[in-house]
């Protein structure tokens, strides 16, 4: 499978962040605490719904907001394209995870 696209609404220090991966390789450069690892991070939580830094998931969160949601377009071996999606919801004193396909 390849990765097309990534939409992020509030992971980490991400608010709202929209990436079309145009080409197979991609290179991340910027300075300290821009968000690099978290968009890495972003990518496996996509994957595996599990965070890479922490065993809690409410981490991923941005600070002050209620919900993270990782949606990522990848294209199969049959060149069609699939979206998936992993949210986080704060609800009361709980967390609600979902996946989505």
């Amino acid at each position: 499978m390849l990765l097309k696209s990534l939409n992020l609404q509030n992971f980490r220090n991400l608010k709202n962040t929209k990436i079309d991966f145009i080409k197979k390789e991609t290179v991340l450069i910027g300075d300290n605490a821009q968000g690099k690892t978290n968009l890495l991070e972003s990518i496996y939580f996509l994957s595996t719904g599990k965070p890479i830094k922490t065993e809690s998931d409410e981490e991923v969160i941005k600070f002050g907001e209620s919900s993270v949601n990782v949606e990522g377009v990848v294209e199969n071996e049959e060149k069609s394209e699939i979206t998936i999606s992993t949210i986080i919801q704060k609800v009361e004193e709980s967390l609600r995870k979902r996946f989505l396909v």
